[in-house]
């Protein structure tokens, strides 16, 4: 009788163990990439999987006072600059008593504002403005992704139950409770160093790296007892969570955002002050 191949064994022990609920199934699912059957990353993705089933929109979206929006009011010389620097590429336009959400405008259909000759009409808004997606706070993640899908949206705003915005959620929060984070053309290598050297002389520092690190290598005293990070002790200092190209003095040295978003912050251009 010829022998069994490993392979089959395995995967006949792992079909003899049914499990009867979402945790013994995420279980299941560790002891199989403990035994090398799955990829951890192949894991990371499916437990999201399982999480955007359980979370809602409430605990994952940006809080109002958080969101980059305009007011319907405001003329294209007032609101342009905050587009610019803001990096996003879609705005929630709110109604003239910044209570309802009338509209979402895309950066790119603003382009030919910037390359046409002076305006000689007044703005119009209805023009520019894209349908907007509204949603529940309460909505399941796995059902707003849904939404997503058959509406072609990539925004959401969400309200209360009174009907009042109370933030907003993009399809890349959705996803990224799956893939997690998604890296763009600023993020760095998980694997390299806390401070890359620019080719221009400038030095970016994670704003993760350790503040007791950061101390050391920038010769600076601060206080660690603040915070853990050097991303975390700069906060402390703004008040509020700042955005690309914002600065800070502390002590000897200059901050410049490099990159941020809503939620945290990612990269600092650090310099000695001149």
């Amino acid at each position: 009788m010829s022998k069994s191949h490993p392979w089959f064994e395995k995967i006949s022990h792992w079909l003899n163990r049914i499990p009867q609920t979402q945790h013994e199934l995420i279980d299941l699912l560790r002891a199989m990439k403990q035994e090398g059957v799955i990829k951890g990353e192949s894991l990371s993705m499916l437990e999201g999987v399982f999480q955007v089933s359980e979370l809602t929109v409430a605990q994952i979206m940006v809080p109002r006072t958080q969101m980059v929006s305009v007011d319907q009011s405001e003329s294209p010389e007032a609101f342009i600059p905050k587009i610019y620097e803001s990096g996003h590429s879609r705005f929630p336009v709110f109604d003239e008593n910044q209570e309802q959400v009338v509209g979402i405008l895309l950066a790119k259909d603003l382009l030919k504002l910037l390359t046409s000759q002076p305006a000689t009409e007044p703005f119009d808004f209805d023009e520019y403005l894209r349908p907007v997606m509204i949603v529940p706070e309460s909505t399941r993640l796995d059902n707003l992704l849904q939404q997503f899908k058959c509406d072609k949206q990539h925004l959401a705003i969400a309200v209360d139950e009174y009907g009042s915005v109370g933030g907003l959620v993009t399809i890349e929060d959705v996803l990224e409770q799956i893939v997690g984070s998604i890296d763009d053309e600023y993020d760095m290598d998980e694997d390299e160093h806390y401070v890359t050297k620019q080719p221009n002389g400038s030095v970016i520092v994670k704003a993760i790296m350790p503040l007791d690190e950061f101390n050391e290598a920038f010769s600076v005293d601060y206080d660690t007892s603040e915070a853990n990070t050097i991303g975390g002790y700069l906060l402390s200092r703004w008040h509020r969570m700042p955005r690309r190209n914002d600065s800070i003095q502390c002590g000897p040295l200059h901050f410049t955002v490099v990159h941020a978003d809503y939620r945290r912050l990612y990269l600092l251009s650090v310099r000695p002050d001149n």
